[in-house]
């Protein structure tokens, strides 16, 4: 009775908040339904404006002078340098006469151009001021003013060591912030802002001979001035990472005293690329000059970005990231301010695959996640506080700042803050070996996070920043971990000798070195992939009173699996991929698992040494899940986290800017599957939006030929009546019209429906948009539309639809006709005699493909390895669209084999489960004697003499196909397949 009480009211309570939200949104937001459908189509990139990255030698006029040659260069109306450095360049076409995805595809195929791109635009991650909040509870939170006590950043107890400003060795720390503008003349401001004293201000003259004329109070990259907008977004920015402190006005800064850097851009990508290139130019001249010209710049903040946006759509701005972290310089990204999972629907700069990159989510005074901010347990690293931030405002004032926004500059001002610390290596470290100084940095600010449950599975630390244990874990020597050794630094500024203590984890005696100031010393004979522990006495101020906190370090040499796995390109059939972590050991397997399926591909490449690996062999428009593995001496390292990745050829589908809609509620109703015609995919709660564009899910369907779909909602408490439409894009114009819906309009039921469909003789071929949805529909509740930006109950989903005037048909069946030990003929059926059939085959079980093509009806294979395990795939290159897969396994197994391949009928052998992924049982009618298992190869790779008619073997096996070859007490030998998921 308690239950059902309990549930009754539950539901009670939730029918009426829907009601409550459905009369608010009736009565205010009918003016924002017609705003956001009249926007719903908004341009994602600045029209006619391309950015080609030009190989390292190739010169700008002779590229220019080559396009002029072709036709469409008579629409070339401009010409910019993005930056001479990077050798980045901006083109501006006449879009209302040119086709700009045909220029695109031209530019990527001219041999001087490196990358070619689209300029996006950006937008500043701020969201809308609701609440106010007169003190700084991230530093220091008691729970007075709000939220719970110790929910913030220790920051006071870091500033007993340190307030910022200049390092040990009396380099002036900047912080460049990235934005809008600023108010450079704020009275908690000024004092700590960046001006560049080498520069005299107005006179024209590029004093400094950087590059930039005037750029005395820094830069704007929009006006190529040092002029600077009043901008309140720039400004709170600063005030958290450096408001003057203890002046008695106003708050305080994360640094008592910092330099900071005001530049001004981030609209697109290209015043990103200009924006960037201004501090690596500065840092850069740092380094070279010594620390007499320049800027010592230890990180950006960019507090803006391109929501839902995806590396591979942006390879020059990602690209940046990398090379200012070569000269030092770790770059902090706000995340988007949308409740989504960035991996599987993107977001720029996070996603982009760098390691001196650190992207940042929003956390409230709770200690929660801010619904309103994106995560991704691949590019999100961790959390920051950003919500009511009281800090600077323009003009002249002070207020509250919410957002992704306000969390990534608690982050920035931290790097400075971090680099003030007395006895420090990373200082040292910095001028030695930048890029490892930033490198440094990333890390310690991950590994010393204050984990919390609620991140747990959103961000990469499971954490959010602690400045104070940051602090403490950084050590004051410069150590270098090798295989079996460690080298110690002590920096030459230090005149007290030191004591380094080191043990291994989990023992209890140190062992005592002295290292003298200004030298190194090796420990040697460690042992390799070990986890040791060292602290250090002395050396400077802050450690002679006794030993520095433990740190933990791990020695060198273990099998590690690839990481920092990234796309460089996709194709149509494949994907370029770069990744780290196999330096020691050139041997490496992956794993390629379709979408939608069970199948899993394994692979070994042996002996790889180049910067960037093709997968081949894959489909056009599909998603799919790669996981890669490390060989090392025979042995396989953990796997790493999947990465999932789509191919091109999606055309309208994806190439085309639909619009976003927000993210409905789901806790109450959802989409459970979708049937179209008699293929069924469950794609269950999905979080409000079900993103499956990138894949083929479904069959083409014909033109003027009638369809089914079938939709089948899912339900948390009740049945409640629900509205159902689908989308489909006929005409290609990337927009959702009502002509388009394929569903009644304001059908509504609360159970699964079916519908009859037929596509327009006047669409048009080829992949397209479909947009489903399911939404709350009682209590006078509008039937939904396909874009809209509020509060809904439902979900919707979107798919990849190809239609086609003709069905694209695989071939229906293969069969051996010749076989030799090194060759085999095949011959095989297609619906369609002028069919060109695309096929690809590998040796089994780790091979890569090779591919082919024939337009006869039979396939002949030559040059193939003797008594080994083939696979084939077969499938019909359509004009716009793909065929499914004949997959036929052949072998290569002749009496010529070392091996008897003949199975007596009168003995009967089991084996389960079969395929395993631990534990093989073999059983028998007769006594086996011996048995030995070969790989593919044909080498042996298990051989056991037994005397047993049942007997298990324990599964050691890599993933792949193997022979069990059982020989009975009177000699007979059978063979039977085991294959080793």
């Amino acid at each position: 009775g308690i239950k059902i009480v309990s549930l009754l009211c539950l539901s009670h309570f939730y029918m009426n908040y829907r009601i409550i939200s459905t009369i608010v949104l009736t009565l205010i937001c009918y003016k924002l339904l017609v705003i956001s459908t009249l926007d719903a189509q908004q341009i994602s990139h600045r029209q006619g404006e391309i950015m080609v990255l030009l190989h390292d030698n190739a010169e700008v006029q002779d590229f220019i002078y080559e396009q002029a040659l072709r036709k469409e260069s008579n629409q070339l109306l401009g010409h910019e340098k993005l930056s001479i450095e990077w050798n980045i360049h901006l083109l501006k076409f006449n879009y209302s006469v040119v086709d700009e995805n045909d220029i695109l595809l031209k530019l990527k195929s001219n041999p001087n151009v490196k990358i070619a791109q689209k300029n996006h635009l950006l937008s500043y991650r701020k969201i809308p001021n609701d609440t106010y909040f007169n003190k700084q509870w991230q530093h220091l939170n008691d729970g007075t003013e709000g939220g719970i006590s110790g929910a913030d950043f220790r920051t006071t107890k870091a500033w007993d060591l340190t307030t910022g400003g200049v390092t040990d060795e009396g380099d002036s720390i900047v912080v460049c912030i990235i934005d809008g503008g600023g108010e450079l003349s704020h009275p908690d401001l000024k004092k700590n802002i960046w001006v560049n004293k080498e520069e005299i201000p107005d006179n024209k003259i590029d004093d400094d001979k950087n590059g930039f004329i005037d750029d005395y109070r820094g830069w704007n990259a929009d006006s190529n001035t040092d002029v600077l907008s009043l901008n309140n977004h720039g400004t709170s920015i600063a005030g958290i990472i450096g408001a003057v402190a203890d002046n008695r006005l106003g708050v305080s800064g994360i640094n008592w005293n910092i330099k900071m850097m005001i530049v001004q851009g981030g609209g697109d990508e290209a015043s990103a690329v200009r924006s960037y290139t201004y501090p690596w130019r500065m840092r850069k001249e740092y380094n070279l000059s010594n620390g007499k010209r320049g800027a010592y710049v230890v990180s950006t903040n960019s507090s803006w970005g391109r929501d839902r946006g995806k590396p591979e759509e942006s390879p020059i701005w990602c690209a940046m990231y990398d090379s200012l972290g070569a000269v030092g310089i770790l770059n902090i990204g706000s995340t988007t301010n949308l409740d989504l999972d960035v991996e599987a629907e993107g977001d720029l700069p996070t996603n982009c695959e760098s390691d001196f990159l650190v992207g940042v989510t929003n956390l409230n005074w709770n200690d929660q996640k801010e619904i309103r901010a994106g995560y991704g347990l691949k590019s999100i690293d961790l959390g920051a506080y950003g919500e009511s931030i009281f800090t600077t405002a323009s003009p002249n004032s002070f207020g509250v700042f919410n957002g992704t926004s306000a969390a990534a500059p608690q982050v920035s001002g931290a790097v400075g803050l971090l680099y003030s610390l007395p006895c420090n290596s990373l200082v040292a470290l910095s001028k030695s070996n930048p890029a490892e100084a930033a490198l440094l940095t990333k890390a310690l600010l991950m590994q010393n996070v204050r984990k919390l449950n609620s991140l747990k599975n959103y961000v990469i630390t499971s954490g959010v920043m602690n400045i104070w244990e940051t602090m403490n874990a950084i050590t004051p020597f410069i150590v270098t971990v090798n295989i079996t050794d460690i080298q110690i630094e002590v920096p030459g500024s230090w005149i007290i000798p030191a004591i380094f203590q080191i043990r291994k984890s989990g023992t209890s005696e140190w062992k005592d070195y002295q290292v003298p100031a200004g030298q190194k010393i090796s420990i040697k004979e460690l042992e390799k992939c070990t986890n040791y522990e060292y602290r250090l006495s002395g050396g400077c101020a802050r450690y002679q009173n006794g030993f520095s906190n433990p740190h933990t370090i791990i020695t060198e040499g273990c099998c590690e699996a690839p990481r920092k796995i990234e796309v460089i390109e996709a194709g149509l059939d494949n994907i370029a991929l770069a990744f780290k972590g196999i330096s020691l050991n050139s041997n490496f397997i992956y794993y390629v698992k379709e979408f939608n399926t069970d199948n899993v591909d394994t692979f070994k490449v042996e002996n790889f040494t180049d910067p960037l690996f093709t997968i081949n062999g894959l489909k056009r428009c599909s998603r799919y899940e790669i996981k890669l593995a490390s060989v090392c001496e025979d042995k396989i390292s953990a796997v790493s986290s999947p990465l999932v990745i789509s191919t091109t050829g999606c055309d309208q589908c994806d190439d085309v800017d639909y619009c976003d809609r927000d993210r409905p509620t789901s806790d109450f109703e959802w989409l459970e599957s979708i049937t179209l015609n008699s293929e069924i995919f469950h794609s269950g709660q999905n979080m409000g939006y079900g993103n499956y564009v990138g894949t083929q899910i479904f069959a083409p369907l014909k033109k003027s030929q009638t369809h089914t779909i079938e939709l089948l909602p899912g339900y948390s408490l009740d049945s409640s009546q629900l509205y159902f439409a689908v989308w489909i894009d006929f005409n290609h114009n990337s927009r959702m019209e009502d002509t388009e819906n394929i569903i009644p309009q304001a059908y509504i039921n609360n159970n699964k429906s079916v519908f009859a469909f037929s596509i327009p003789s006047t669409s048009k071929l080829g992949l397209t948009r479909m947009r489903a949805i399911v939404k709350f529909g009682e209590n006078g509740v509008a039937p939904p539309v396909s874009c809209f930006t509020g509060i809904e109950f439902g979900e919707y989903e979107d798919y990849c639809i190809s239609i086609v005037d003709e069905q694209c048909s695989a071939p229906t069946s293969i069969v051996e006709k010749t076989k030799t030990i090194n060759s085999i003929s095949l011959s095989f059926t297609k619906s369609n005699q002028n069919d060109i059939v695309h096929y690809i085959y590998r040796k089994l079980p780790y091979d890569l493909w090779i591919e082919g093509n024939e337009f006869g009806s039979s396939i002949n294979l030559s040059k193939l390895d003797s008594c080994s395990l083939y696979e084939i795939r077969l499938s019909n290159q359509c004009s716009k669209s793909v065929s499914k897969e004949l997959r036929y396994n052949f072998n290569t197994i002749t009496p010529e084999c070392f091996i008897a391949t003949k199975e007596m009928n009168n003995t009967a052998i089991k084996i389960y489960p079969n395929p395993s992924m631990e534990i093989f049982t073999v059983e028998s009618d007769q006594f086996i004697r011996q048995y030995k298992i070969y790989n593919a190869q044909g080498s042996v790779a298990i051989s056991k003499n037994i005397n047993a008619s049942r007997f298990q073997i324990e599964n050691t096996l890599l993933p792949g196909i193997y022979w069990l070859e059982c020989t009975l007490s009177n000699g007979t030998r059978i063979v039977k397949k085991l294959m080793k998921s």
